[in-house]
């Protein structure tokens, strides 16, 4: 129980730290040398009708430095709350560096079976990709309700959660610490990633808080 009342108070957070492989290695496209923004989603309404969310807060080492963005809410079906980000190509420290900020996050359309619907505090994820080849990202998401993050967080961990979806019973898949290589130093995390399924497997939706992506410095 203890446990379990430290990580709703103060959520979780988790680092990764890679280095450039060698040729062969498995890739995941990750193709930015440093982006980032503060979430994605498409969820739909009781309606039927998805109406796309964000990027929010987008940046890039090579265009939108710095981006904010502010509340947004679709009501009923999701909500953000202020975010920013910032991306920058350094070259007196030779290193990409990527830092997203976000103030909550709330799934309205989706009721886990405790009556509760996913959302967050406080979100934060950063990384940089250096001269040597070797890239760091971390993350934190604090005061997560509706679902209990693995303790340690694992890349790519996952929790499922039943509930349901405008009263039809209905999945969350939740993806902690999401995150893509490419086999070159190249590194993509997002924080926190919802997968909306029917009760039938059918995928119905999801949102993410929370990315930054980052590759070695050139």
């Amino acid at each position: 129980m203890f446990i379990r009342m430290f990580m709703r108070r103060i959520g979780v957070t988790g680092a990764v730290v890679i280095a450039a492989l060698s040729v062969g290695a498995p890739a995941n496209a990750v193709g930015e040398d440093g982006v980032g923004n503060a979430g994605v989603a498409a969820v739909p309404a009781s309606s039927g009708q998805v109406t796309p969310v964000g990027p929010l807060a987008e940046c890039d080492v090579y265009g939108e430095n710095t981006a904010t963005s502010d509340e947004i809410r679709q009501t009923g079906v999701v909500r953000y709350d202020e975010a920013t980000a910032s991306c920058v190509h350094d070259e007196d420290v030779e290193k990409n560096l990527v830092k997203v900020q976000g103030e909550g996050f709330q799934l309205d359309a989706f009721v886990t079976a405790g009556r509760q619907r996913i959302r967050t505090g406080e979100y934060e994820v950063s990384c940089e990709g250096t001269a040597t080849g070797t890239t760091y990202a971390r993350f934190t998401i604090r005061n997560i309700r509706g679902v209990t993050a693995p303790n340690p967080v694992e890349e790519n961990a996952t929790v499922w959660v039943l509930g349901t979806l405008y009263g039809a019973a209905a999945k969350a898949k939740v993806v902690f610490r999401e995150t893509l290589k490419d086999g070159m130093g190249g590194l993509d995390l997002t924080a926190m990633h919802v997968y909306l399924y029917g009760a039938d497997d059918t995928p119905l939706g999801h949102a993410a808080i929370g990315r930054a992506s980052c590759s070695p410095f050139a």
